[in-house]
């Protein structure tokens, strides 16, 4: 385990120079928990519950790279990605900038949904 906050209810303060007033609180306590990670070169592993395209971007700029299980309801997932209906051994993937949110259906397995760092040029293919 790499850090822990204790939540004490809505008034705990999370403090870190990358938050910002419009920063959401998911954003706030991923930025404050991996505050000394951040600008290094890392790459974070992330569950469904703290990871959203906007996050992923947010950490890209911030030289940190993210990878995990991406819940297709988030806001700013891809038309494409959220809507398309795979059969096994499919997938489907849209990029924007430094992120990929990818999806694909595997053989055992029901939908798999990712989201990557994008590391060709920022200026290749489709925007989210």
């Amino acid at each position: 385990m790499w850090s822990f906050i204790i939540y004490t209810g809505k008034d705990t303060v999370f403090e870190t120079a990358f938050i910002s007033g419009d920063t959401n609180k998911t954003a706030t306590i991923v930025l404050s928990h991996v505050e000394p990670l951040l600008e290094k070169g890392r790459t974070l592993w992330r569950d469904n519950f703290y990871n959203s395209p906007a996050l992923a971007q947010r950490l890209k700029s911030l030289k940190t790279d993210n990878v995990g299980i991406l819940c297709l309801c988030r806001k700013d997932v891809p038309q494409i990605v959220k809507e398309k209906k795979l059969k096994k051994e499919e997938m489907v993937a849209q990029h924007s900038g430094p992120v990929s949110v990818v999806k694909w259906k595997d053989k055992k397995r029901s939908d798999n949904d990712f989201i990557l760092p994008w590391r060709g040029n920022k200026n290749e293919g489709n925007e989210m």
